[in-house]
């Protein structure tokens, strides 16, 4: 078995959020100065999967039934103000210095022709669609939407949990070779089709804000086979995880692996224990997202205006913090505003100006533009965190 202290993979998995590996600093950086957690062990165990251990077990489930209710329009209530800045945090970093991004010789061809394509071409894409559906009102037509839907938030959430584990990987300087890393990612893939098969067997009907989505018909023995690869993957990653363990002094990345089997396994399948946690896993999904989004904009900021104090306020209440810091609260304030702007005020003013929604319900525009953002917000991931982009490698993993 090779040592675990080796140099990072040449290759790395480029379709994930966070996988870009930056071999380029792992050479430049001494490991005494190398930055080993995002924001400390114990934050980071939180952000990456433990904190939602936490809430969904003995909060969720052990909760007593007269107040369920009350907590759970907190924890909505709470969700909101954290999910909807994680989608538009995607757009403030995608769209920044966007012609540069398009044309910058700094930026790889294929590179550049991947941001014209998500950051041009799939949303006007998926804009032609909704108002060809509205135009022709085709009802039938806008509920392959939501069965679209599922499809890709499985499909974002597995790709999440294993980019975490990559990005854990670059920060502690351990390192799984490719191998240990193609069993990894399919075993992922299969968890997160297994789940998505399994809806279409089960529930010929399903409703999301009053659009009822038909399940595509599936044959019966598509159930059965991806049950057995889901199965037999997961034991083979979890065995290969073992060795490895067992090889070099159970020396691992246990926050990335915890960010992983929470985003494959718990989060997938969370739903189908209690309603309620359809409703918070997509919080503790973007809280995983923030705390890497976070520590971007932190280096980012600290690299352009630096850390020297600044002070704002009125007389008589003066905050002093860091010139990065108070980039970072605009950043998240800005972020926050756009939320607002896309998931609620934009939709219901189109609501109360168009007639559509009697065709699709008067909640149309507001699951066209929760599905447009969802689907959206993957291929502008799918984007900036690649290995070849020049602005992650800059700021992701920078020496604490």
């Amino acid at each position: 078995m090779r040592h675990w202290e080796r140099r990072a993979p040449k290759e790395w998995e480029p379709e994930s959020m966070t996988t870009a590996a930056v071999i380029e600093q792992d050479r430049a950086v001494p490991k005494a100065s190398a930055r080993m957690h995002l924001f400390g062990p114990m934050i980071d165990f939180l952000c990456l999967g433990g904190g939602s251990l936490l809430i969904i077990f003995p909060v969720i489930l052990l909760a007593p039934a007269e107040i369920r209710p009350a907590v759970t329009v907190a924890l909505f209530v709470a969700g909101q103000l954290i999910t909807q800045p994680h989608f538009a945090h995607s757009y403030q970093i995608f769209y920044s210095r966007f012609r540069d991004k398009l044309l910058s010789q700094d930026y790889p061809p294929a590179l550049r022709l991947r941001y014209l394509v998500s950051g041009v071409l799939v949303p006007a894409s998926m804009i032609a669609f909704f108002l060809t559906c509205l135009a022709l009102q085709s009802l039938d037509l806008f509920r392959v939407t939501a069965n679209l839907l599922a499809l890709t938030v499985g499909w974002h959430y597995v790709k999440q949990g294993y980019g975490i584990l990559m990005v854990e990987c670059v920060l502690k300087r351990c390192f799984f070779d490719d191998r240990e890393k193609a069993r990894l990612k399919f075993n992922a893939y299969m968890i997160w089709l297994l789940g998505w098969v399994f809806i279409n067997q089960v529930a010929e009907e399903s409703t999301y804000q009053g659009l009822a989505a038909y399940a595509i018909p599936l044959p019966e023995w598509s159930l059965p086979a991806v049950m057995f690869l889901a199965s037999a993957s997961t034991l083979i990653a979890l065995a290969s995880v073992v060795a490895k363990g067992i090889g070099n002094g159970w020396r691992l990345p246990f926050n990335g692996l915890l960010a992983y089997v929470t985003s494959v396994y718990v989060w997938i399948y969370a739903i189908y224990l209690d309603p309620v946690l359809f409703l918070l896993v997509p919080t503790f999904h973007s809280i995983q997202y923030l705390a890497v989004v976070w520590r971007y904009q932190l280096n980012k900021a600290r690299a352009e205006v630096g850390a020297d104090i600044a002070s704002f306020g009125v007389p008589g209440m003066t905050i002093s913090l860091p010139r990065h810091v108070w980039r970072l609260i605009r950043f998240i304030v800005i972020g926050t505003t756009l939320g607002v702007i896309g998931f609620h005020a934009t939709p219901l003013l189109l609501a109360a100006a168009a007639s559509e929604t009697q065709v699709f319900g008067p909640t149309t525009f507001v699951v066209m533009f929760f599905v447009f953002f969802n689907v959206h917000h993957y291929f502008l991931d799918n984007v900036m965190w690649r290995k070849e982009n020049p602005d992650v490698k800059k700021h992701l993993f920078t020496p604490a």
